[in-house]
């Protein structure tokens, strides 16, 4: 298309070109033109000679389509509304002044377009063209006229716009002129077909007696013939896929398409296996560790007041709760406490709504504990980047990521033969499900890579089954779902979601699993029955043993305060018989609590593995609410696969009626 410098914009559609030229020295432009005109690359035009114009009409040509058939300027111009209306004068620079268009007959045509075209905006071009002289001439001012755009057709040809030019040199032959002056002509006045707008129609003209010197350039390519050979050479319509040729490397159709998929799968997942699993914590033994003397002092004397108190049982849960870990009370609260539900949501593998699952997983996660910003989504893109890469391997054998090879067949290299084996499209989704029977059940279809989505609906098909009025239609639609089954389980993207389900299972039962650990340990009966016998036992024999040293004290007071006994021996028998007391008491307290040692070493190992079982349980939901993020993920890039698969070049364009 003609530029002088400025990119066209928006353009109304409908234009007439009136050409206006003198027939001897241009009749070969008007050849070409025609020619044109007749493999559809230019549209309608008027050719006007300047031998006609006079009197009351105007005489032209329209040409259209390759032919020609006469009209009447003005006829043309009142019979039809033009947004646009372009004259255009053709003037040889080479030829006398006599064998151009006379002025009066250029006022003629203008006043007549003018006083016919209701308004239409009208552009004025004069194109000079010249047979390429070397030898300089003369200027000839009436060459150029003011209120036009005069426009030189440059003697010179360049291969594309930015390039250099080659000057045409003399031409002998008017055909020869014509093949260089009639591209610029099209473009300059906008006749190209599909170019509705002409460079020069939002230009202003220039002041004076000013030339601009054009060329042309032009390259349009009708593709649909070729387009639709190619797409029904190499992809038909039930998603065949065409067999690459060219390589060093053979290549072949794969026979066994589930195991190439399925390796294919586990070589993504292999490569991404961050995404599956997050990095649990390891649950370590605590160390025995031995009481010391004071301590176990403290803890008598402790024992000892809340004997003589009756409260043995108050001490003990004094003593234990300094071992108690707070991971309990916090895991119980929020399983059983006000997210019950969204604990049954993850824990319940029945459940089969991913979505509905990666909420209650990120519920769960932030009553646990965790802050906010450790649950941002993860960035994924270099996963499905790899999903990508790995299914157009399947499609075309190219090497195109690390660790995603092809598929070996020997010393070939093997490729699926059908699409729908790589990722199914929207055509192979299951759809098989009566309207009545979608309405008692609540799903209408199943996508071709929904793992979950299938089992979903295997399970409502089976709790139909005893409905009186859909019972027999969810048996035929269950047996249609196995069909489809089998035959959707053998693709990529199939492997890729079960792999990716099974750990999303799995996670699942590894929060339930943690759940039920913390649970027995907090239903753990606080005070052993064994354990509460013994305390009881020592706690009344202690209690009697006090009591009784009190008792003998008294006596001994009494007496040696009337003077039965001497104060010095009262005091000896009483000072010997508590030193006993307490030796006998320590000793049966420190024999006695072997159990209740062990128990709090018991308990203090329990209290870093239930830590570490809280760690593990935020890291599972985790793994839970990305893997359920990534299965929505897969299936939205599944749609767009599956489509570019089956038809890489879109949709079919409708069957063109015969021309």
């Amino acid at each position: 298309m003609v530029s002088p410098g400025v990119t066209p914009t928006a353009a109304p559609t409908r234009a007439l070109t009136v050409l206006l030229a003198p027939r001897p020295q241009t009749e070969e432009i008007l050849s070409v033109l025609v020619d044109y005109s007749a493999v559809g690359l230019i549209g309608s035009f008027v050719w006007v000679d300047a031998a006609d114009v006079g009197g009351t009409a105007t005489h032209g040509s329209l040409v259209r389509d390759g032919q020609s058939e006469p009209v009447v300027l003005q006829q043309m111009l009142t019979g039809e509304r033009y947004d646009r209306i372009r004259i255009a004068v053709l003037v040889p620079v080479d030829v006398p002044a006599a064998e151009r268009v006379p002025l009066a007959v250029e006022q003629a045509v203008e006043q007549t377009v003018r006083s016919s075209s209701m308004g239409a905006p009208i552009n004025l071009l004069r194109l000079l063209f010249t047979r390429g002289d070397a030898i300089p001439t003369t200027p000839d001012l009436a060459l150029v006229l003011e209120g036009w755009h005069n426009l030189l057709i440059a003697p010179e040809d360049s291969a594309a716009p930015g390039l250099g030019a080659v000057a045409w040199g003399r031409l002998t032959d008017p055909l020869d002129v014509a093949q260089f002056v009639a591209p610029v002509v099209a473009g300059v006045t906008g006749l190209w077909a599909g170019v509705d707008q002409g460079p020069f129609d939002t230009l202003e003209i220039l002041p004076g007696q000013t030339v601009r010197a054009v060329r042309a350039f032009y390259r349009w390519l009708d593709t649909d013939s070729v387009e639709e050979g190619l797409r029904a050479h190499l992809f038909d319509p039930t998603g065949r896929l065409p067999l690459p040729r060219g390589g060093q490397v053979p290549v072949v159709y794969i026979e066994d398409v589930p195991t190439a998929a399925q390796s294919m799968a586990r070589a993504l997942w292999t490569k991404h296996r961050d995404v599956l699993r997050g990095p649990r914590i390891a649950a370590t033994a605590g160390q025995e560790q031995a009481i010391s003397v004071w301590a176990a002092m403290k803890m008598f004397l402790k024992f000892m007041g809340a004997a003589v108190r009756s409260a043995p049982a108050a001490w003990w849960s004094a003593v234990m709760g300094t071992v108690t870990s707070a991971v309990v009370t916090t895991v119980q609260s929020t399983v059983f406490g006000r997210t019950d539900s969204a604990f049954a949501v993850v824990a319940d593998t029945t459940q089969s709504d991913w979505q509905d699952l990666g909420r209650s997983a990120e519920t769960l996660s932030n009553a646990l504990g965790g802050q906010p910003e450790h649950f941002a989504q993860q960035d994924m893109s270099g996963l499905w980047t790899d999903f990508v890469n790995g299914a157009l391997t399947l499609a075309d054998g190219g090497r195109r990521a690390a660790g995603l090879e092809p598929i070996q067949v020997g010393a070939a290299i093997g490729v699926v033969y059908n699409a729908a084996d790589v990722v199914p499209s929207a055509a192979e989704r299951f759809q098989g499900i009566p309207t009545s029977l979608a309405a008692v059940i609540g799903v209408s279809a199943v996508e071709g890579a929904d793992v979950l989505g299938a089992a979903n609906l295997r399970d409502r098909l089976q709790r139909a089954y005893s409905d009186p009025a859909a019972g027999v239609e969810a048996r035929n639609t269950g047996t249609e779902l196995d069909r489809w089954q089998a035959s959707v389980t053998k693709s990529y993207a199939w492997q890729v979601s079960s792999i990716l389900a099974d750990f999303m299972h799995r996670g699942r039962a590894e929060v339930a699993d943690l759940v039920s650990q913390i649970q027995t340990l907090a239903n753990r009966s606080a005070v052993d029955e064994r354990l509460k016998a013994r305390q009881q036992a020592i706690s009344t024999i202690l209690k009697t043993f006090t009591w009784a040293l009190l008792g003998v004290l008294l006596i001994l007071i009494g007496v040696a305060a009337m003077d039965w006994v001497r104060w010095k021996f009262a005091l000896a028998t009483g000072g010997a018989l508590i030193g006993l007391y307490i030796v006998v008491s320590l000793a049966l307290f420190l024999l006695g609590q072997r159990d209740l040692f062990a128990e709090m070493n018991m308990r203090k190992s329990q209290a870093a593995e239930l830590e570490a079982m809280q760690a593990n349980l935020r890291t599972a939901l985790q793994d839970v609410s990305r893997l359920s993020t990534a299965y929505g993920q897969l299936l939205a890039w599944c749609r767009t696969l599956g489509t570019v698969l089956r038809a890489p070049f879109g949709s079919p364009p409708p069957v063109r009626p015969p021309s």
